[in-house]
């Protein structure tokens, strides 16, 4: 059996470190070397704090940002200047998931570079799965809105967004993701989960990932409540 990587995609706010959040209670391994809780994420975000990192280099490189509307440049990926960021991507996995016959990663932005990703996983060997966050666009517009503004109010030099945008541009960025998940992942091994099963319906769901991806996850009853407790803190969201 081939090594795998479970990637959950989605754009943000549709639900993705609740999706990553679940797995990690079932046990599935996202590595020790995490981002923190914060405010939005109490519980935490489940990205690899150095895999984040490199994709936010990547955008800047390209003049570019997660919540830029503009397309990304044709073959971007194929540039020499992207070399550099493969290998630092196929050190940090060949490093940090070197034991591990399934592992998965959850990083929003990787939804916008996944050419770059396929790129390294064929490299180096690995099977990548996809579990794909489908939520409202109303509710997406909604939670981008609510974390701005909340940001704003409490005077967070982090903000979420650097500028506040309209519904048409929150739209056309929404759509930038999708096309990306879309595009890359035909013909791939891919789940999708709709944000309002996984908050309603989580048994449901976590045995159809189970089912298809063949994860192995915790029996459900097992890790039942520790689910439930932690599903209850992004209901708000």
């Amino acid at each position: 059996m081939s090594k795998r990587c479970i990637i959950i995609l989605g754009m943000h706010r549709s639900g993705t470190s609740c999706m990553a959040g679940a797995l990690r209670i079932c046990g599935l391994d996202f590595g020790d070397n995490l981002t923190g809780a914060s405010f939005w994420n109490p519980k935490g975000e489940f990205e690899h704090r150095e895999i984040n990192r490199v994709d936010v280099e990547i955008l800047k490189h390209l003049n570019s940002s997660w919540d830029d509307i503009k397309p990304l440049p044709d073959n971007w990926h194929k540039s020499e200047n992207m070399i550099d960021f493969k290998a630092r991507i196929q050190q940090i996995i060949s490093t940090d998931f070197k034991e591990q016959d399934i592992f998965a990663i959850k990083e929003p932005r990787i939804s916008i570079l996944l050419p770059l990703y396929l790129e390294v996983f064929e490299a180096i060997g690995i099977d990548p799965n996809f579990i794909i966050l489908e939520r409202k666009e109303i509710d997406i517009i909604n939670s981008l809105k609510k974390r701005y503004e909340k940001n704003m109010q409490n005077k967070n030099p982090h903000t979420f967004l650097a500028i506040h945008l309209s519904d048409e541009k929150y739209s056309i960025l929404i759509k930038k993701y999708l096309d990306s998940i879309d595009k890359f992942t035909k013909e791939k091994q891919k789940v999708y989960v709709a944000f309002e099963d996984l908050i309603n319906r989580p048994e449901q769901v976590l045995r159809t990932i189970d089912n298809i991806l063949k994860i192995r996850l915790a029996e459900y009853h097992k890790v039942r409540d520790d689910i439930l407790e932690f599903i209850n803190l992004k209901k708000v969201w």
